[in-house]
């Protein structure tokens, strides 16, 4: 189950990222709502984070998400389309390099 986002922040560095890569803010929030999960991250800090998954016109897009669960609230911490040279066919399992 994903996590629960009543709001969505994006760090300065995932906007750049957005940016660069023609990520759009709709894009990335329906990864956070309906993408899923491929790693847990919960010794993160400030928060607990995920990587999530999902193909959007036919185009695959990976986010890092920190959520305070607390509060309900959710930051990017990074979107990218992950490279084929790093990940295997299905975008969720890393290649062993």
């Amino acid at each position: 189950m994903n996590p629960v986002c009543k709001e969505y922040k994006f760090s300065s560095h995932a906007l750049r990222q957005m940016f660069s890569r023609k990520i759009s803010t709709t894009e990335a929030i329906s990864v956070a709502s309906d993408g899923e999960i491929i790693s847990e991250y919960p010794d993160d800090n400030p928060f607990p984070s995920f990587l999530l998954f999902k193909i959007i016109d036919d185009r695959p897009i990976h986010a890092v998400l920190a959520v305070d669960s607390e509060k309900q609230f959710c930051i990017f911490v990074t979107l990218y389309e992950p490279s084929l040279a790093i990940w295997m066919n299905d975008y969720k399992t890393k290649r062993k390099l």
